[in-house]
């Protein structure tokens, strides 16, 4: 009788859907104290606004995997609301078992995903076919851009100004 001695390690392969979808990705929830109170607020105020509405599902910062057997296909919007799928406790929102995407998504912008926010994840989004993206820039990052813009070409005018009064000196 021969005995198998070649004992490799098998990769491991989960069986239950909860190890391959994760409920969590180990992120901050938020990117600063006003970020998690202003999503806190949301979440509460769009949970009163629909209490009368059994069918009308709101959560915040689920995650949201939206390609079946690729847990990779995951994204994690500030707040989601979902028409037509009823209000029951969920740890993540999976697109195939709930039928649908979220009706709407809304993301708080910070210093570090600002850029993400109106590139990467209006693209998904757009892609997924979530009709409502609503990008809140409680930093005021995009004022304080358009801001630095304006001061910045305010200098240069200023500086054409002196260039040419410098050039008419000489």
């Amino acid at each position: 009788m021969d005995t198998y001695t070649n004992r490799r390690n098998m990769p491991y392969a989960p069986t239950d859907t909860a190890d391959l979808y994760p409920d969590t990705d180990g992120e901050p929830m938020a990117a600063s104290d006003l970020h998690l109170e202003i999503l806190i607020w949301l979440l509460q105020t769009l949970k009163a606004h629909f209490v009368q509405r059994p069918d009308v599902y709101v959560s915040g910062d689920i995650l949201t995997y939206y390609k079946e057997g690729d847990p990779r296909a995951v994204v994690a919007p500030d707040v989601l609301v979902s028409f037509g799928i009823g209000q029951k406790q969920r740890y993540t929102y999976k697109v195939w078992e709930e039928g649908k995407v979220p009706d709407f998504v809304m993301e708080f912008s910070s210093k570090t995903t600002y850029q993400n926010d109106l590139t990467d994840k209006m693209d998904l989004y757009a892609t997924l076919g979530i009709p409502n993206y609503l990008l809140y820039d409680a930093e005021a990052r995009a004022e304080q851009e358009a801001i630095t813009r304006q001061k910045a070409e305010e200098e240069v005018k200023r500086l054409r100004e002196q260039l040419a009064r410098a050039q008419t000196d000489t």
